[in-house]
């Protein structure tokens, strides 16, 4: 699904008061020429982007152009990454899919189900160019020992999951 200025509304409100604030100016050049603001839009990771090669200061004539450039900016600046993910979910799950489960459901299925006791994860696992009886495996199943169970099925980061990473 598109995203929408809803959206926005609902997931940066800060980012959507400085838009609404150029966007409710009144109609006077003289309140507008007091503010001497770039025509850029911070970007996610803090930097200024520019919005326009032919405008490079929000006036009264261009406020409706940089109010709506920085939307779509906005709007489209992880449509990459999010793609990326997509394609990786792609793997896992078919597209078309993916909207008939909850955010939940899609965790358990990208991540597994995190009460998986290590016990009957170390009797399923399958090792290959290692023996079981390795230091290497050992160490392994030792360091897992020692996570928290949160830890013991994965490393799902990417699913918003919290994790407890101490060592219990």
């Amino acid at each position: 699904l598109p995203l929408s200025v809803d959206d926005l509304n609902e997931s940066d409100k800060d980012y959507m008061n400085g838009i609404n604030f150029f966007r409710d100016l009144p109609n006077k050049e003289e309140e507008f020429g007091a503010i001497d603001m770039p025509f850029t839009t911070p970007g996610a990771a803090g930097q200024e982007v520019p919005l326009s090669s032919t405008y490079h200061r929000i006036n009264l004539s261009n406020r409706d152009q940089y109010v709506q450039s920085a939307l779509e900016y906005r709007l489209h600046e992880f449509d990459f990454q999010v793609q990326a993910v997509v394609e990786g979910l792609a793997k896992v799950i078919p597209v078309p899919l993916l909207s008939l489960f909850t955010g939940e459901e899609l965790r358990t299925m990208v991540c597994g189900h995190p009460d998986i006791p290590l016990d009957m994860l170390k009797s399923v696992a399958v090792y290959k160019g290692v023996e079981y009886s390795s230091a290497l495996v050992q160490w392994f199943w030792e360091i897992l020992e020692t996570f928290s169970r949160a830890r013991d099925h994965s490393s799902c980061d990417l699913c918003g999951v919290e994790h407890d990473y101490h060592a219990t």
